[in-house]
């Protein structure tokens, strides 16, 4: 699993890479930033793909537990990465004369509450809960949490494919098309 995900990690930094630093331009001083978009991709990606269905992994018994720790380490990567880059000039919108606006504090607060909400399932990992125990279902609210906090992040430029560096899609874009077709799927599978 980690060698698949390593892999998968690999995709998302060179479509970023593609996306900001080839078609947006940004040099190398802005390696962290586009990093950063990569690390929170594979973070929402693997929560994401603990709600998929056993059947799609029947050689690795744990793969729920495995995809929650990997999407947790890259979580951690993410929020380390926003702690060093938070300021204006990075993230403009979020800002208002070097004060976070209330745009800005919606996402950390959401943020927050989605890392907390994986936290749980973690918690329950760390302590050998039984598959049913309730802190396992904050997850799937985490991946809820996750969805609405891209989705504010972002949406603001979905709309306007003739603004997209390469006509590529944003990372934003397609991590919440991705994460709300896995959702719907499992909800299709369990009824």
């Amino acid at each position: 699993m980690l060698k698949k995900t390593a892999l998968l990690f690999l995709l998302f930094y060179s479509y970023a890479v593609l996306r900001y630093h080839v078609g947006k331009g940004l040099g190398q001083e802005e390696i962290l930033f586009v990093l950063n978009k990569a690390f929170a991709w594979t973070a929402g990606t693997c929560f994401a793909f603990t709600l998929l269905p056993k059947k799609w992994f029947p050689n690795t018994v744990i793969y729920r537990k495995q995809f929650g720790l990997l999407g947790y380490g890259f979580s951690l990567l993410h929020i380390t990465a926003n702690i060093i880059l938070i300021n204006a000039t990075n993230y403009p919108l979020l800002f208002n004369a070097n004060k976070l606006n209330f745009h800005g504090w919606q996402i950390i607060i959401l943020g927050i509450l989605t890392i907390l909400c994986f936290t749980m399932p973690l918690i329950a990992t760390i302590q050998k809960q039984p598959a049913g125990n309730v802190l396992y279902k904050f997850g799937k609210i985490g991946v809820f949490a996750s969805i609405i906090h891209v989705s504010i992040i972002g949406i603001h430029g979905w709309f306007f494919p003739l603004d997209w560096p390469y006509y590529l899609p944003p990372i934003t874009l397609l991590f919440v098309i991705t994460a709300s077709g896995i959702v719907l799927f499992r909800s299709i599978l369990t009824k």
